[in-house]
């Protein structure tokens, strides 16, 4: 993985914890989880060839996040613009907290990748 890619996920890992933190403190409504706010998107999401070379495409096999916990992440913002009920709510939570510790294992892998190759 180059040094650009490590830098986006670690910028990813940080959006994903202000994104947790402002679901847990009640400000869903004013977190942005769209790929205008992810560096990863603004590094990769760029027609003809969207996602190409994302780590998480790399990951999953799928564009626009599929196959990773981001899925869930969308599907509970859409029950939370419905009802925003303590079940749907504790829902986003824990998307959103399955989608961090993703990027974080995504992240880590990324920098011992790094390290290896530092070494040689």
């Amino acid at each position: 993985m180059s040094e650009l890619d490590v830098k986006a996920l670690g910028e990813s890992v940080s959006a994903w914890e202000k994104k947790l933190a402002q679901v847990r403190n009640g400000l869903w409504r004013d977190a942005n989880f769209g790929f205008y706010d992810c560096p990863l998107c603004r590094l990769y999401f760029h027609p003809p060839s969207v996602c190409a070379g994302c780590p998480v495409c790399r990951d999953t096999g799928k564009r626009r996040c599929g196959g990773g916990p981001y899925a869930a992440v969308s599907d509970a913002l859409d029950k939370c613009g419905e009802c925003d009920s303590p079940t749907n709510l504790c829902a986003l939570e824990a998307s959103v907290k399955a989608e961090l510790e993703y990027l974080r294992r995504l992240y880590r892998e990324a920098v011992d990748e790094q390290e290896k190759k530092e070494k040689k």
